[in-house]
């Protein structure tokens, strides 16, 4: 279902974008040169949230490179199969004073 917008937002955003249409054709570098800071910026700042870092460095791809040699070596060296066990009742103190009572009572 189409939300509907507000008619004073409505006028904004045409007035919004009234007005960057005639900046862009004023001063296209500026606008553009803005816009590709712009998107430099959030590319680094979405890079930062997933990995904690601004760039990847040299350091980071040999890390990665280690960690594939010990993964393709740990399949090598074989993988027991895990042992099928039944499960295990423990059984607990919960409920027993009563038990001893009633036998002690018959």
């Amino acid at each position: 279902m189409l939300s509907r917008v507000h008619p004073i937002i409505a006028v904004l955003l045409l007035f919004a974008v009234i007005g960057f249409l005639t900046d862009l054709i004023a001063h296209p570098v500026s606008i553009l040169l803005t816009a590709g800071l712009l998107l430099l910026l959030f590319f680094l700042v979405n890079r930062y949230g997933k990995t904690g870092r601004f760039l990847l460095r040299h350091q980071a791809q040999k890390r990665t490179q280690q960690a594939k040699l010990f993964k393709t070596a740990a399949k090598k060296t074989g993988h027991t199969p895990r042992k099928e066990m039944p499960f295990r009742v423990i059984e607990g103190s919960k409920g027993k004073t009563k038990e001893k009572k009633e036998t002690k009572a018959t």
